[in-house]
């Protein structure tokens, strides 16, 4: 069964996979987290633009 997050989880793990060094396909496998909802998560969230801007 899928595990049900929050926003702020999502963000950790967005941070997380940021400082991990790994490309997404790798960070999810290692997570069992779908690696096309991952990224579809990141944009919904903006986490990527909110990156770049600070």
């Amino acid at each position: 069964m899928m595990e049900r997050r929050s926003r702020e989880q999502w963000v950790a793990l967005f941070k997380e996979f940021e400082q991990s060094g790994l490309i997404a396909s790798e960070f999810c496998r290692e997570r069992d987290l779908g690696s096309r909802y991952f990224s579809k998560r990141k944009k919904q969230l903006c986490f990527g633009a909110q990156q770049k801007h600070t």
